[in-house]
């Protein structure tokens, strides 16, 4: 079963290291507005973005994937509409 992730708490923790939205999108090659709709949850990241935002977690926060919260009360059939669900890159 695929769980979807808690975009919320991840950016929340990079925060909590000390990185800005700035930093979060400039490091993920995306726009400071993508990482706000991604922390509200208006969207959902492309896999390979998804991934850029993993990668620094792990590095920023000294975690490991396996610890990566889920997010929590969701079905997974909660997409925001008129979105893109989970484009590729």
């Amino acid at each position: 079963m695929r769980h979807r992730l808690d975009w919320w708490a991840i950016i929340n923790d990079l925060q909590a290291a000390g990185m800005t939205n700035q930093r979060i999108a400039r490091v993920c090659e995306r726009s400071p507005k993508w990482v706000d709709e991604l922390k509200n949850r208006q969207v959902e990241p492309r896999w390979c973005d998804g991934e850029a935002l993993i990668g620094l977690w792990v590095r920023v926060c000294s975690r490991h994937r396996d610890e990566l919260p889920p997010r929590r009360g969701d079905a997974g059939g909660n997409l925001p509409r008129g979105r893109n669900k989970m484009a590729t890159c």
